[in-house]
């Protein structure tokens, strides 16, 4: 599931959640060993995940954090999220709005 986005100048975070029995290997802990993730916007540009700070694992929760370079530019309306390892690909488009906390 994803949790959220937060973009910035410097680039941007997605937050990735999971939960539920775990499974030997944790999938996510070594999310960007064996998995691949990037995204596009709306707009045609490419956007590449590399590792955040606070990856989270426990026995039930996962939570990870991945950077996106470059930032997301600010006429992007949408971000397709293609997550490809071992066993497939998924792609999700989640809906950008750059209006703020409301």
């Amino acid at each position: 599931m994803f949790a959220g986005l937060r973009s910035e100048a410097v680039g941007a975070d997605l937050y990735v959640m999971a939960w539920g029995p775990q499974q030997e290997p944790r999938w996510l802990e070594g999310a960007m060993d064996s998995w691949s993730w990037s995204a596009r916007d709306d707009q045609g540009r490419w956007h590449i995940a590399t590792p955040g700070n606070t990856s989270i694992f426990s026995d039930s929760l996962q939570h990870l954090q991945l950077h996106l370079v470059p930032p997301l530019h600010p006429q992007a309306t949408s971000l397709e999220v293609t997550v490809t390892g071992p066993p497939g690909q998924v792609t999700v488009t989640v809906p950008l709005d750059w209006t703020g906390p409301r």
